[in-house]
């Protein structure tokens, strides 16, 4: 039998209350937004300080019990996935630049590894508050990140070849112009 339970769900970047669709005899719950079906496992549900409540109040009350601890003990976490919200919303797609003279600060790690470790992170974050508009260079599955100040635009160009084996994040400096140029590792 299906009924509706409120689930206060701990997990970054905020612990939220979720309305959602129980059912007991298999143990999974589950919520219908926007034409998306999310399943939340027995596993999830049990996982302290997770929990299953039957009223609005109850789970209010439950999340206001754990959430102030809950932040505390996973703060790096929160930290990591805000910083990662923002930084992939001013990242840069695969193609060919032209950054000009666009000032840029160069990470020698992939985005993942520059949110990971606390120095980069403080100064990632720095470089977003301090320069909005800019925008993120960051093949998948490169080793090396870079921030430009403002945008940079993006060459429709004809191809010839196979393009990149093993992806690129590179700037090329000694060309007529400088270039820029991004391709995931496929």
């Amino acid at each position: 039998m299906e009924t509706t339970k409120y689930l206060v769900l701990f997990q970054a970047p905020k612990p939220k209350i979720v309305t959602v669709t129980h059912n007991a005899e298999r143990g999974w719950a589950q919520t219908q937004e926007e034409n998306r079906t999310t399943m939340y496992p027995s596993s999830t549900i049990a996982k302290e300080p997770n929990k299953l409540c039957d009223t609005e109040e109850e789970a209010t009350a439950h999340l206001a019990k754990h959430e102030e601890t809950w932040c505390r003990q996973n703060f790096k976490e929160i930290q990591a996935e805000e910083l990662t919200e923002l930084a992939r919303a001013m990242q840069l797609q695969d193609g060919i630049y032209a950054p000009r003279k666009t000032p840029f600060v160069v990470f020698r790690s992939s985005l993942h590894r520059v949110i990971r470790n606390a120095d980069d992170a403080k100064s990632l974050r720095k470089l977003i508050e301090t320069y909005p508009n800019g925008c993120i260079a960051n093949a998948y599955e490169t080793e090396t990140t870079i921030f430009f100040t403002e945008k940079i635009p993006k060459y429709s160009v004809n191809l010839i070849g196979e393009g990149f084996n093993y992806g690129s994040t590179n700037l090329l400096l000694n060309c007529p112009e400088t270039l820029l140029i991004l391709a995931e590792n496929d």
